[in-house]
């Protein structure tokens, strides 16, 4: 008879509170937003012991996940207090047939519900002389997602893999609730609250190896979004309050939308050993990556981040030395209203000792001290991802000492 192990993942909760400091109605420097989150979490995992089968030795793990979320806001807050409740259940299965040969399936069924008020606005997001009704609303939705996969061990220590998924994903409450102002993003961001199921057909192509004097990890994927929930900027400004848009110059109005969608990419990274150094190796690394996303009429979504290309050399034993140039090539793949923020770039270099320990005496079993520079040639660099791309530059040359340790 087939035994289960049992593994209780327990209970985990956080909270967290920040404060927003900006220039108010008053004219005076304060705090115009207070975010507060309370956040728990519980999991439950039974993981079945190896079965024989006349196919291959299958396991597998079952779990129940429950989270409940509570964000209260105070003051010039772009989303009003929310509530959210999450229960699911998911599965995972692998038979291994032998000759190296792996089979992977999952399954996850979810109930999603969100508490907040929603706001109607005007169809073009513009005032028209009345204030937008604002109504508690309450949404429930229950995505499912499904995947299946193959792995096959090669030859040298290479690791081939394919995997199609199909994913659902709920709005979050920030996607469906905004309503609002957010000075960090320089944002009025404005909600929609029919927003339906983000649904995901994926298709990944992977080759890795880990072990060897080349080690190597390179992935390709196709996502096919239907509904992908994004930030549209409209191309109206506005202040401080809804009354303002369409007339202010403050904050870029976004609007969470949903539109068809389709992402294909690639992340390409690998080290290749080439002199011993007394303990360890000297070698070179490299890395590319990419990813090109477009709505069904052609556009492209916003926020991607540009295609890059970097390189450097590594020497590693009880000592750690890494020099590294990352390029960012010049992003024209944008959308609109967006700027096209030029190529950078990042030149990294480190310099870090790690010393075992005995964790009985020291409570560690190493610790490293290092010290790392990032942007030495001092190059503007922007953050794609950010809607402050062109005011506000990532760190110029900058040094950083860190010690970490390993228990």
């Amino acid at each position: 008879m087939a035994r289960s192990r049992w593994c209780a993942s327990g209970l985990v909760a956080w909270s967290y509170r920040h404060e927003e400091i900006g220039i108010g109605e008053d004219g005076i420097e304060g705090v115009q937003a207070i975010f507060k989150n309370r956040e728990v979490e519980a999991r439950f995992e039974a993981q079945h012991v190896p079965v024989e089968t006349r196919f291959g030795t299958l396991t597998d793990a079952l779990g129940v996940q429950t989270s409940r979320r509570v964000l209260n806001t105070q003051l010039e807050c772009f989303l009003p207090p929310t509530e959210s409740r999450v229960l699911a259940g998911y599965l995972f299965e692998e038979l291994a047939v032998g000759g190296g040969l792996r089979f992977q399936a999952a399954g996850r069924i979810e109930g999603d519900r969100l508490n907040s008020i929603a706001t109607q606005f005007p169809g073009e997001y513009l005032p028209d002389g009345t204030d937008p009704a604002s109504y508690a609303l309450t949404r429930r939705f229950a995505p499912k997602s499904a995947s299946i996969g193959a792995l096959q061990d090669l030859p040298y220590g290479f690791v081939a893999s394919l995997n199609g998924s199909y994913v659902e994903r709920a709005p979050t409450g920030c996607e469906l609730f905004s309503q609002g102002p957010h000075d960090a993003t320089a944002t009025f961001e404005i909600g929609d609250p029919t927003l339906r199921l983000e649904r995901a057909r994926t298709v990944q192509l992977s080759l890795r190896r880990g072990i060897g004097p080349l080690r190597l990890d390179a992935t390709g994927y196709y996502t096919r979004y239907t509904g992908f929930i994004y930030k549209r900027d409209n191309g109206s400004r506005c202040d401080d309050d809804f009354a303002s848009c369409g007339s202010g110059d403050e904050l870029r109005q976004v609007v969470y939308s949903q539109a068809n969608a389709s992402f294909y990419g690639a992340e390409i990274a690998a080290q290749l050993d080439l002199l011993p150094v007394g303990d360890g190796w000297a070698g070179l690394e490299a890395q590319y990556d990419f990813v090109r996303a477009q709505f069904d009429d052609g556009s492209f979504v916003p926020r991607i981040p540009p295609h890059r290309l970097g390189g450097g050399f590594v020497r590693a034993n009880g000592w750690f030395a890494r020099i590294k140039l990352l390029h960012a090539f010049d992003h024209t793949e944008i959308a609109p209203f967006e700027t096209t923020p030029p190529g950078w770039n990042d030149l990294r270099a480190e310099l870090a000792y790690t010393q075992a320990l005995d964790p009985a005496v020291y409570g560690a079993a190493e610790v490293t001290l290092g010290l790392q520079g990032r942007n030495l040639l001092d190059d503007d660099i922007s953050n794609s991802a950010s809607f402050k791309k062109d005011e506000i530059l990532l760190p110029g040359r900058n040094l950083r000492l860190f010690l970490t340790a390993r228990f």
